[in-house]
């Protein structure tokens, strides 16, 4: 299979199941849904090291800009055309990829040479066409507070362009809040990543994020439970329909993976 962001075909891809035990009860996930996000974080080009979900975010960027053929025929593309990007956290190996554009500007959490929190940033208003970030939403204590940000940033035409792990059957659930500059856990405690205190989940997504962020999808693969969201300026009203559509897909593809794991 060839990998839409390096290029390389490669026979076999990596697979690893980084959903965890614990994090799937944390999370409340059926045996077919901790399948499927598996798929989604799990599988892995072996030759530059990019899963499954950036490889969405990618499709997504390149499906946005013109519905490119390959991610590297984006960048070029958009190096011609000078576009300015922001980077807002390494979407996982797709920054390999993403160093590549001449107009890139880059900012990962906790570095202390270009750190930038996603609800209040640093950068002067209407300053990028694209902002992009995967799996950040989920971490900070007030989400739609930094889609709001990311919109302030990005020109009148501008669009972000961004991940995050969504059970669309259940409604939105807040884990944990700050208070005082303090972590206060409203639910029992889970961790991405690397289980640190700046990985603790703050928001679990479900089938209402569409209405409360005014996004909409842009791009998706229900098989790996993959969703690239899409925001702009001006705010877009997730429908009912859209919603049960993807409840539905959800559905079908968890009940799937059961009775694959059932046999």
């Amino acid at each position: 299979m060839k990998c839409f962001a390096c290029g390389v075909n490669s026979k076999e891809w990596l697979y690893g199941e980084p959903i965890d035990k614990e994090l799937a009860v944390a999370w409340n996930l059926s045996v077919g849904l901790k399948s499927l996000f598996n798929q989604r974080e799990g599988t892995v080009c072996p030759s530059c090291g990019i899963n499954s979900r950036a490889i969405g975010l990618a499709k997504g960027i390149a499906k946005y800009y013109g519905d490119h053929k390959s991610f590297d025929s984006f960048v070029n593309w958009a190096n011609s055309k000078r576009l300015s990007v922001a980077e807002i956290n390494s979407c996982h190996q797709l920054h390999t990829q993403l160093k590549k554009i001449k107009g890139l500007t880059f900012a990962e959490f906790g570095n202390s040479k270009d750190s930038e929190d996603i609800q209040n940033l640093s950068y002067k208003d209407n300053s990028f066409d694209l902002i992009i970030h995967s799996e950040t939403l989920e971490h900070v204590p007030d989400p739609y507070k930094a889609i709001l940000e990311c919109r302030r940033v990005i020109k009148e035409d501008g669009v972000i362009i961004f991940t995050i792990p969504i059970v669309w059957n259940k409604k939105s659930l807040q884990r944990a809040s700050i208070d005082k500059k303090k972590i206060v856990n409203l639910s029992p405690p889970a961790y991405h990543g690397f289980r640190k205190d700046d990985y603790i989940v703050f928001w679990e997504f479900g089938g209402d994020f569409l209405k409360k962020s005014h996004s909409k999808v842009l791009w998706a693969d229900p098989k790996k439970q993959n969703y690239v969201f899409l925001s702009k300026k001006i705010e877009f009203k997730g429908s009912w329909y859209e919603i049960m559509k993807y409840r539905l897909e959800e559905r079908y593809y968890e009940l799937r993976a059961q009775y694959a794991h059932s046999k």
